[in-house]
């Protein structure tokens, strides 16, 4: 696996973590502005745990599986 791909695997990891922690977060507290904030931070680690799949990936860029993962 190169490194590029692992580095989108524990990206994608932590996003799940923030998600995670956002919404725990959100319904115990009811604080809204550390949900926004947290999931800010999800949405930028998705987008570039994304990005880092696409260029670590050897397959061609428009695959099934590939088409899954972007709409996701």
């Amino acid at each position: 696996m190169s490194p590029i791909l692992i580095a989108g695997v524990i990206i994608v990891n932590l996003a799940l973590i923030a998600y995670s922690v956002a919404i725990i977060t959100e319904q115990r507290k009811k604080c809204k502005q550390v949900y926004t904030d947290i999931s800010d931070s999800r949405c930028f680690l998705d987008i570039t745990a994304t990005i880092c799949m696409i260029i670590g990936s050897e397959n061609s860029f428009i695959t099934f599986h590939g088409m899954i993962g972007y709409l996701a």
